[in-house]
């Protein structure tokens, strides 16, 4: 009847993908984050683990005698701290989406948006620029260097590090929605032309650093 309203749910295709894989080990820092983005965190470290061959961190011995400078203990400390503050910045957590009302069959789609605030949004990506630019304080690079120097000086294996190094360059120039796709056409679980033709290709958006 014209009356009546029937509920319609759509779901991309990474909700599809994310019933299909399973998780290799829990998040890490949880208590780093928001008491209501355990589910966003779970979801961001499950296609983590699915497109990069991590290893769990907390499997890492500790180094036995970092011999770090004044200066470079400073470093670390920075590094640690802004990613505590990036941890609770709630664009991270934040579910967006779109919800479609229609009247009735001959009306025009209503159309709202869920997504972070605008000013989030730039506090956020203040924040990333600490880790981004390899030029500020608490870079990756920064930490990492001093990281891996420490654990050659130890004789350690760096595998697992340099496993980390790679994932974060490749995700400075490839998005990681596509690298799910990637990943998802080559097991079987999406066609392969999404691979090769989505709005996150490389080709379709500059993520250039």
């Amino acid at each position: 009847m014209a009356s009546e309203r029937v509920p319609v749910r759509a779901e991309g295709w990474n909700h599809y993908i994310e019933r299909q894989i399973g998780q290799r080990w829990p998040a890490t820092c949880r208590a780093w984050f928001p008491d209501d983005g355990d589910y966003s965190l779970d979801w961001t470290w499950k296609f983590l683990q699915y497109v990069f061959p991590l290893d769990d961190p907390r499997m890492v011995a500790r180094l036995a005698a970092p011999e770090y400078s004044t200066e470079e203990w400073a470093t670390i400390d920075r590094y640690l701290a802004q990613a505590r503050d990036l941890a609770g910045a709630t664009v991270l957590t934040a579910r967006s989406g779109y919800s479609v009302y229609i009247a009735t069959m001959d009306s025009e789609p209503e159309i709202t948006e869920t997504t972070s605030a605008r000013d989030a949004t730039i506090g956020f990506l203040t924040m990333l620029r600490q880790f981004y630019s390899n030029d500020e304080p608490a870079s990756f690079k920064r930490a990492y260097n001093l990281l891996s120097r420490e654990l050659n000086r130890e004789s350690r294996d760096l595998k697992p590090l340099k496993a980390w190094r790679k994932a974060h360059a490749t995700l400075r120039h490839t998005h990681l929605d596509h690298l799910i796709l990637v990943q998802a056409a080559a097991h079987g679980h999406v066609p392969q032309r999404l691979s090769e033709e989505n709005g996150f290709h490389p080709s379709a958006i500059d993520c250039r650093s």
